[in-house]
């Protein structure tokens, strides 16, 4: 039976990205730029996207937390991202739930 190291695996593939990520300045004029957008202040989704926060920060992505309170309107959740989306400095866009 052979074990799988997560962990290590984790850290070759981060690292690997991280030289990937190296080269965007270079090739496309920026690094990366993620934005997740979590609506309200669920323990595990403060939790989860803190940790996913570091991890692309490990890999030299820039990444931006938009935390809006769990009162705000659908219309107005759908109007950020909109606007996330229209943005050319923004290349990946993570609704966090629960909504």
């Amino acid at each position: 039976m052979k074990i799988i190291d997560g962990k290590a695996i984790s850290a070759a593939l981060k690292e690997a990205l991280r030289d990937q990520v190296a080269s965007f300045p270079e090739n496309y004029g920026r690094v990366p730029h993620l934005v997740v957008v979590r609506v309200g202040e669920d323990p595990a989704s403060v939790v989860y996207v803190r940790n996913k926060a570091k991890a692309w920060e490990l890999c030299g992505i820039r990444n931006t937390t938009i935390v809006l309170p769990e009162t705000v309107a659908e219309e107005t959740l759908l109007a950020k991202i909109r606007d996330l989306n229209a943005d050319d400095t923004v290349d990946g866009i993570l609704v966090q739930l629960p909504l």
